[in-house]
C-alpha cells in the first residue's frame, strides 16, 4: 500500500498505532523542503525530484488557489525540459524508483511531509491516481476521522501503466553508468556476451567470429569511453 502522513500526524498517531517492524520495513518518502534525511538506512529517501517547483510554491502563496497549483504541478512533471535524457523523464523515474518499484515488489510505501506541506502531496497524490492508478491512503484523515474513502490496488493496471516510464528509467540508469568508470566496470560485469556484441554492432563497429569475450570488452568499452569523450 501506499500511505501519506504529515510530521505532526506521525508524531501524534502513526508511532502508536503501526508496528515497530511496519515501521521499520515501510520504504519512507520524504517530500519536503524541512525535513532532512537524517537515516542511514536505504528505506529512507529525500526526494526533492516530486517537490513542487519554485514557480508553483510562489504562485500559490500568491493565490491561494489550489487548482493553479495542481495544473502547475502537472505542467511541471509532465513537460521535463531540462532533462538531458529525450527519451527519459526524471520525474517519472522519481515516481518509478521510489515509489511504484517498492509497491510492486510488496513493500509498503509512505509520503512524509510537513503539516504546512500537505496541499503540495494533495498533486502529487492526484497525478499518481490519474496516471498510474495508485489510490494513497491518506493517515493524516484516518486518524483524525477514523475512516478514508475506499481504497482499490491493482498491482497489474499500475505495471502496466508503469511500462514506457520503468524502460524509459532502465536506460537513463544505463546511460548513467557508461559515463563514468566505475559504472562502465559495472556494466562489463552484468552484460551477457551476446548483450555486449548487440552493442558493439549498434555503434558501427564489427566484432569477428573469433574475438574471445576479453577482446569484445575492450572494444566496448573504447566505445563507450569515446561517447563520453575519455581517452
Amino acid at each position: 500500500m501506499v500511505f501519506r502522513i504529515d510530521y505532526k500526524h506521525f508524531l501524534l498517531h502513526m508511532i502508536d498505532h503501526f508496528s515497530y517492524d511496519d515501521l521499520t520495513t515501510m520504504q519512507w518518502v520524504i517530500i519536503s523542503s524541512k525535513i532532512a534525511n537524517t537515516s542511514r538506512t536505504d528505506k529512507v529517501v529525500k526526494d526533492s525530484e516530486l517537490y513542487p517547483d519554485i514557480a508553483s510554491v510562489d504562485e500559490y502563496a500568491a493565490t491561494g488557489s489550489k487548482k493553479i497549483l495542481k495544473k502547475m504541478y502537472y505542467d511541471m512533471i509532465d513537460n521535463d525540459k531540462d532533462n538531458p535524457y529525450r527519451y527519459s523523464n526524471h520525474y517519472h523515474n522519481a515516481i518509478y524508483g521510489d515509489i511504484i518499484n517498492p509497491l510492486l515488489k510488496n513493500y509498503n510505501v509512505t509520503i512524509i511531509c510537513r503539516e504546512e506541506e500537505n496541499d503540495y502531496i494533495d498533486c502529487l497524490c492526484s497525478y499518481l491516481h490519474d496516471k498510474f492508478k495508485i489510490d494513497v491512503i491518506d493517515l493524516n484523515e484516518l486518524f483524525t476521522k477514523g475512516h478514508v474513502g475506499p481504497i482499490y490496488i491493482d498491482k497489474d493496471e499500475i505495471a502496466d501503466k508503469a511500462v514506457d516510464i520503468k524502460r524509459a528509467a532502465a536506460k537513463q540508469n544505463y546511460e548513467s553508468k557508461k559515463k563514468t568508470e566505475g559504472g562502465r566496470q559495472w556494466l562489463l560485469e552484468k552484460m551477457s556476451k551476446k548483450d555486449k556484441i548487440r552493442e558493439i554492432e549498434k555503434s558501427g563497429s564489427k566484432v569477428g567470429h573469433n574475438m574471445d569475450e576479453k577482446a569484445i570488452n575492450e572494444l566496448l568499452l573504447m566505445i563507450w569511453q569515446e561517447e563520453n569523450g575519455v581517452y
